[in-house]
């Protein structure tokens, strides 16, 4: 009876340790009996810190990459932003007084957009790449006389300033009206109708406006012939803030490039009268006056007719004698 409750007792003991969750102790081989003891428990310890810190290392150098890419490539696409210092009207302002600009908010978001696009196909890319990639295509808009300069921020956003190509007329051909910028190149703006557009027109032009290898306009070359730059040179010598300004409706270059009897370049008024000016601004004639002297002229008659033309419908201002006024010549 002794025995057979000695053998209870071990066999309770055996199924308390297995009931603990601690299981039979290994047997035989399968553990040096050293391992078991402090010096085996140390080195396990070590041997278990060398392994892990191995593995972290490890996986920082291959993953870390690739991690951080993709971090950062999500974090750029989900940022990536553009601020346009966008052009703006002397004198004009919105609501709050701030100045408002002549470029309209259609032309405005695509250019965002594309700027947008441009940053975004760069990727995770934190250096120049965002930055050359957002200037290089917004120069290739045709907007920019050249590439403008782009920064970074410190809210991650992309600021964009640059020069302008600022409109300054239409020229008048084929039946259509292309809008060219003061550099004397067409804008990248589809053609108007003969008098859609309401602003000063250059017509008499001899030739057409300038194409690519495409076969598209070249937003990029300025206007061919020197009808254009006469005419453009005259728009600049007329005083913007002049009370009789708005009176110019456009300039006629048909006397440069068509051989016009010489009259050199005309104005025509908003009356559709003639107001022959001769030779350009930038340019010489024999027996002119001077700009200062046909300016001069202009106001005079404004301030006595109220009228540049002085009510006629042709007067020639360039001689430096008297004016000649051909009431009967249209």
């Amino acid at each position: 009876m002794a025995r057979s409750k000695t053998g209870a007792k071990k066999k309770s003991g055996r199924s308390a340790r297995e009931a603990a969750g601690l299981g039979r102790e290994p047997r035989g081989l399968l553990v040096a009996p050293w391992w078991r003891g402090p010096l085996g428990k140390g080195v396990g310890v070590v041997a278990l810190m060398l392994g892990g810190s191995a593995a972290v290392a490890w996986g920082l150098i291959v993953g870390h990459g690739a991690l951080e890419a993709r971090a950062s490539s999500h974090l750029e696409r989900a940022r990536v932003s553009v601020a346009v210092d966008w052009p703006t009207a002397r004198g004009a302002s919105g609501e709050s007084g701030a100045p408002t600009s002549w470029l309209s908010s259609y032309f405005q978001e695509r250019l965002t957009s594309a700027a947008v696009a441009a940053a975004a196909s760069e990727g995770a890319s934190m250096s120049g790449g965002q930055l050359r990639a957002v200037s290089r295509v917004l120069h290739e808009s045709g907007w920019f006389r050249d590439e403008p300069r782009v920064s970074r921020e410190a809210d991650g956003a992309l600021r964009v300033v640059g020069r302008w190509r600022v409109p300054l007329a239409v020229v008048r051909h084929g039946g259509r009206e292309h809008l060219i910028a003061d550099d004397g190149g067409v804008l990248p703006v589809s053609a108007y109708a003969t008098g859609e557009s309401g602003r000063v027109f250059i017509s008499g032009v001899a030739n057409g406006p300038p194409m690519n290898a495409g076969g598209g306009i070249d937003v990029f070359r300025a206007w061919p012939g020197s009808g254009v730059p006469a005419a453009m040179a005259l728009l600049r010598a007329l005083p913007g803030d002049a009370v009789w300004r708005g009176q110019v409706a456009g300039i006629d270059v048909s006397g440069l490039e068509g051989g016009r009897g010489g009259d050199g370049l005309v104005i025509v008024t908003t009356y559709g009268t003639r107001v022959v000016w001769g030779a350009s601004p930038s340019g010489f004639r024999p027996g002119e006056t001077s700009t200062e002297g046909k300016l001069s002229r202009l106001q005079r008659f404004y301030e006595q007719y109220g009228r540049i033309d002085a009510g006629a419908s042709r007067i020639e201002i360039f001689p430096q004698g008297p004016v000649v006024v051909e009431p009967g010549r249209s």
